[in-house]
């Protein structure tokens, strides 16, 4: 999302549909979770939902030729974790 103007990107909106077609939550977040390989990550959440502990964070990745994958590794689940808290606290 632009941080000034408020308005979700292209991939932030596809990460959400495609977050939402394989878990049965509305999800209406998505937040850049870096690159890595030239993937790039987004962290797709509910916002009402955050503060509580429901399992692993839901990643989608998508590649620079439009493929996308729900990431299901658990350590690169971690790392974009990991990058997507670095980003924030540079902001």
């Amino acid at each position: 999302m632009c941080y000034l103007c408020g308005v979700k990107s292209d991939f932030e909106n596809r990460a959400i549909r495609i977050a939402a077609e394989f878990i049965p939550i509305k999800f209406d977040s998505a937040r850049f979770a870096g690159l890595e390989n030239g993937w790039r990550y987004y962290h797709v959440f509910c916002k009402s939902l955050i503060g509580h502990k429901l399992g692993r964070p839901i990643i989608v990745k998508f590649s620079q030729m439009g493929k996308y994958e729900i990431v299901r590794d658990i350590d690169e689940q971690a790392r974009a974790t990991h990058r997507e808290i670095q980003l924030m606290h540079q902001r």
